[in-house]
């Protein structure tokens, strides 16, 4: 019998400890089941947010706050988070949970250690990862979201449902936990159908960049410097490799004279060193209805001119941008009351003129623009010569290049990146050659969203 009570006492003891221990695994397949839940939701939300706070990163002031203001808006939107705001505490997504960088170690970013003055494009440190803070809005290319309680005391804290049951066998048992997720995210650019072009940044050692400092209406002469390694010093020009990745002079010249079928690149181009004058020239004049035997003669098919042909003059007096060569950059200018005497002298009085044009001069790309609009044409295509190409085929998308901080000589691939990018240039009359190839141009504007050929990526790196 007193065998009997000792079994049945023992039994109960068991019981006792198992009924704990099913409670105890009951509590922990509960919260964690529900923390696993939480955390999946939290990623996704940490990437909406990163992703909608990347799209505003374009460079313009107050690109930062219109960065976080979208990152906050996607969450108070996304419906599978919208169940745990609770974890973001009551003011929302916190400034805290935000970090801007200017560099994250991506394939196309610039490489610290590969370029002389790495302050250009970024004047942020090394955060300990790999990645560099950026200090301004033009500086931020990627945003990093984290939704951690390390980086906001007080938030992404969940309270615990089951476990602290255990509270009644042991105190010291968490009744909450942290749930974490994070999320890096970026913008880069995707250039399409740019001829095989590069000028090195005339203002570089300078503390300006031609982005920010070159005066719309600029007269550009481009100038081919030939084959050594000199020519890539600021202000100079020279050929590029073609996006398909074809070198030579005949590539290099089939890519000049119509690049809009070479596809799209991203923020990287290839320098191509040779003495490429005549090719190149005659490449680039075919949009002047010009067709000569260095560059396959009366194929104009294939390479069209422009359905206005008509050269612009240049201004009597040019005047330097300052601190720049004046036979390369010379102030906005050009003989518009010449234009103006042979408009009337052939269609009559100007009319449908606009109003602006009487208090500034226009720029030469706004003539060229108008002519066409208004069938008020100075020189047309031979009539042999038609249907001519579009009004875009005088506009050529030109590399812009740090060319001392990136090393450029010779053959080598170098990143684009932002001061770098992609200048808008009219070309306003005949290129000329030999001995060096020298393309006049305007300065119209800086290639970016809305223009055409331009395209903007943003993706997730973590």
């Amino acid at each position: 019998m007193l065998q009997v009570r000792r079994q049945r006492g023992a039994i109960l003891i068991m019981t006792a400890i198992f009924v704990v221990v099913l409670i105890v695994v009951a509590a922990l397949a509960m919260d964690i089941g529900r923390l696993v839940v939480l955390r999946s939701q939290l990623q996704n939300a940490a990437d909406s947010a990163a992703i909608a706070a990347a799209v505003e990163l374009d460079g313009e002031d107050g690109a930062r706050e219109r960065a976080m203001a979208a990152a906050r808006e996607a969450i108070r939107h996304d419906k599978s988070f919208a169940r745990i705001q609770d974890l973001l505490g009551a003011g929302g997504l916190p400034d805290e949970a935000f970090s801007f960088y200017c560099v994250v170690g991506a394939e196309y970013d610039v490489d610290p250690d590969d370029v002389t003055d790495f302050g250009i494009y970024c004047n942020g440190a090394d955060d300990g990862s790999g990645k560099y803070v950026a200090s301004t809005d033009a500086e931020s290319h990627y945003v990093r979201v984290d939704l951690d309680p390390a980086k906001a005391a007080g938030r992404f804290t969940l309270d615990l449902f089951f476990l602290p049951v255990l509270k009644l066998f042991a105190p010291a048992t968490a009744t909450e936990a942290a749930v974490r997720a994070m999320a890096v995210a970026g913008k880069h650019s995707i250039q399409c159908n740019y001829p095989p072009m590069a000028v090195c940044d005339p203002f570089e050692g300078q503390g300006k960049t031609f982005k920010n400092d070159m005066p719309v209406g600029t007269t550009i002469v481009l100038r081919d410097q030939g084959a050594g390694n000199g020519n890539w010093a600021p202000g100079n020009a020279g050929f590029l490799m073609s996006i398909a990745g074809e070198t030579g002079a005949d590539a290099t010249a089939d890519s000049l004279a119509f690049p809009d079928d070479d596809g799209c690149s991203p923020r990287s181009v290839t320098s191509e060193p040779g003495q490429m004058t005549q090719k190149t020239t005659s490449a680039i004049n075919t949009r002047f209805d010009m067709y000569d035997s260095h560059f396959k003669a009366n194929q104009w098919q294939k390479w069209p001119p422009a359905p206005n042909v008509y050269e612009y003059e240049d201004a009597a007096s040019p005047v330097a941008v300052p601190g720049l060569d004046v036979a390369r950059f010379r102030q906005p200018d050009w003989n518009y009351a010449a234009w103006q005497a042979a408009q009337i002298a052939m269609y009559g009085a100007l009319t449908n003129v606009p109003p602006e044009w009487a208090a500034k001069q226009p720029r030469m790309w706004d003539v060229y623009q108008w002519e066409i609009a208004n069938n008020r044409i100075l020189k047309k295509p031979v009539n042999a010569h038609t249907p001519a190409g579009s009004a875009e085929r005088r506009v050529f998308a030109v590399a812009v290049l740090s060319c001392q901080a990136l090393g450029v000589k010779g053959r080598v691939t170098v990143p684009v990146n932002s001061p770098d990018g992609f200048a808008k240039i009219f070309i306003y009359k005949q290129a000329k050659g030999p001995s060096g190839a020298e393309i006049y141009g305007e300065y119209v504007g800086w290639f970016g969203e809305g223009e055409a050929n331009y395209h903007v990526e943003v993706q997730l790196y973590e």
